[in-house]
């Protein structure tokens, strides 16, 4: 048919469409402000890249439980959560700066990012590779990793470092071989908790802990949300 032109008028729709795609492809790339590659964590944060940790549904773990989110890095040794880990280890193993102990700090943006479910794989993915390691609840306020793991104390850390309690006394070994947690339970109400996580006390009790525990995983509060994790 002479009209419409149906080449030329599809030429045009193509070429535009075309045109508006890589407009708004550039512009959510200018209003991106994630970090997406390992290059872009080293040059934005100036901080080594280890690894990513993946997002793991509860429909794929084998009871569909959450609890079991704490174990995967051993229940699954081929999973990419446990090859992050195992290079976290390496990166611990390599830190000049420690002596025979190595005590690690776990700690997140805000809460619900997943820092109490790495901070337990790491504790389990240690103790496994035959290291007595000490997995410590160190939200004084939220307790999150105490509640998913379920054990109730009606102690916490501040009870250790204020002398109130030996570490014997508050310490439970896990089912996981060489791997005891000192949780921190909700009744255990600690006033000034910035003051006591920033205290030199808590030196002396990672110091004390490090004569008996080869790694310590510490589970600190989440950064914007409270001053416990700058204190400590």
């Amino acid at each position: 048919p002479s009209k419409p032109r149906k080449l030329l008028i599809s030429a045009i729709g193509l070429a535009g469409g075309l045109c508006l795609g890589v407009g708004v492809a550039m512009l959510r790339e200018y209003r991106d402000r994630g970090l997406r590659t390992s290059d872009q964590v080293r040059d934005h944060v100036g901080l080594e890249f280890l690894g990513i940790v993946p997002f793991i549904p509860t429909s794929e773990l084998a009871a569909q439980d959450e609890s079991e989110l704490l174990r995967v890095a051993v229940a699954s040794p081929p999973s990419k959560l446990a090859d992050t880990l195992r290079t976290v280890k390496v990166a611990i193993d390599l830190n000049p700066g420690c002596g025979r102990s190595h005590v690690v700090g776990v700690v997140s943006a805000v809460a619900g990012e997943g820092k109490s479910t790495i901070s337990a794989n790491l504790a389990m993915l240690l103790g496994a590779m035959g290291s007595p390691t000490l997995l410590v609840d160190g939200d004084l306020r939220l307790s999150g990793l105490t509640k998913a793991i379920g054990i109730e104390t009606g102690r916490s850390l501040a009870d250790v470092v204020t002398g109130h309690e030996p570490l014997s006394a508050l310490v439970r070994q896990l089912p996981d071989r060489n791997v005891w947690f000192l949780p921190c339970s909700a009744s255990a109400k600690t006033a000034n908790s910035s003051q006591v996580l920033g205290s030199a006390r808590v030196r002396d009790f990672l110091k004390m802990a490090g004569e008996r525990f080869h790694y310590i995983v510490v589970d600190i509060p989440p950064l914007c949300a409270l001053v416990d994790a700058k204190a400590i």
